[in-house]
């Protein structure tokens, strides 16, 4: 079971017995937006003074909105290693709602907050989203949480939302926990679902080596190198351009749609415009579309550019035909105003409509 604590047993120990704090919380409770977010506003510009007093009505008798309102004040206020154990004492509360929100406070100083985590993480008797709550936590505890994390990811026992939060915050504490997570990512014996998540989790690890996502772009699997290309974006931004844009020339559609529209997304081609350009022919019309979506916005379009998108007016696939047309439009050629006339005429309804 939990450890559970009773509020006199909690409070005690923190205030004289029926001392009010004398916070102001009405607003807390309110259903209008702006009136809560001044209130919480108003309670963090208290200051660090006021600290324990926000601890104190955090595991009082509130309504869950009263408790997501205070720790979100003390949150802004600011939570340092002083409020540690009398957190540690909230994360043994009666009250499961008390228990998730101490934990996401003490994320701010889980290096600090180890053990306390760790126990709500591991207990089979805590409420999943309490574990789960405190597993994200962990994320930000370093090197020494990895053990536990791995633990988790690994037992088949661990309920799916508790691993998939593991694996997120694997990734987040060292080098070698982010090896971990890559190693479950191209496991096959995991679900799908979760390795997913494994891919993903890499690119929100933002103080952490390329590597491990670099290497996944080599993967056998195609829908791996294709969750790769678009994590690594999104975690490296242009610092990795070359490996995406190598991607576009990938065996695979999926691939090669994931790495263009990275690029894309990256603005500035760059020297890397003809990775783009190379593209308009592609066997696949989901890449053909969003290299020609690209063309329209190019600069300086390279010689024979609109001869190549011309041709694709001529494409079996409207999309193809709808976006060569605009970049031929873009940039300043109305061969396209033709075909779009004859498409307004389609019996496809969508169709007709984009074409006009």
């Amino acid at each position: 079971m939990v450890a559970v604590l009773g509020l006199g047993a909690v409070f005690l120990a923190l205030r004289a017995e029926g001392d009010d704090s004398g916070l102001p919380l009405e607003g807390l409770s309110s259903a209008s937006g702006v009136t809560r977010q001044a209130a919480i506003q108003q309670l963090a510009g208290l200051g660090a003074g006021r600290m324990g007093d926000l601890l104190y009505e955090l595991g009082a008798d509130h309504a869950p909105l009263v408790r997501s309102g205070l720790a979100e004040a003390a949150g802004l206020m600011g939570v340092t290693t002083s409020e540690v154990s009398t957190l540690g004492v909230l994360t043994r509360h009666q009250d499961p709602d008390v228990r998730f929100q101490a934990a996401r406070l003490l994320t701010a100083v889980a290096g600090s907050a180890f053990t306390p985590l760790r126990a709500m993480a591991v207990s089979e008797d805590e409420i999943v989203s309490v574990r789960a709550g405190a597993v994200r936590a962990l994320g930000s505890a370093g090197a020494q949480a990895r053990g536990t994390l791995r633990t988790l990811v690994q037992d088949d026992d661990t309920p799916g939302e508790v691993r998939r939060a593991a694996l997120v915050a694997l990734a987040r504490v060292s080098i070698v926990g982010a090896d971990d997570v890559a190693a479950f990512a191209t496991d096959a014996s995991n679900a799908l679902g979760e390795r997913k998540v494994a891919v993903r989790a890499l690119g929100h690890a933002s103080v952490l080596s390329d590597q491990q996502l670099v290497h996944l772009t080599a993967a056998s699997e195609t829908w791996v190198r294709a969750e790769a290309v678009t994590a690594l974006t999104a975690k490296s931004g242009t610092a990795q351009i070359g490996v995406v844009a190598n991607l576009t020339t990938d065996k695979a559609g999926e691939v090669r749609h994931a790495a263009l529209d990275a690029l894309l997304r990256l603005g500035g081609l760059g020297s890397h415009t003809t990775w783009v350009t190379g593209r308009l022919n592609d066997s696949d019309p989901r890449v053909q579309v969003l290299a020609a979506r690209a063309c329209g916005g190019l600069t300086s379009p390279p010689t024979g550019l609109t001869t190549t998108l011309t041709g694709l007016l001529l494409s079996p696939n409207f999309r193809v035909r709808y976006e060569a047309a605009l970049a031929l439009l873009a940039l300043g050629n109305g061969a396209g105003k033709a075909t779009m006339l004859t498409d307004s005429a389609s019996a496809n309804a969508s169709h007709a409509a984009l074409a006009l």
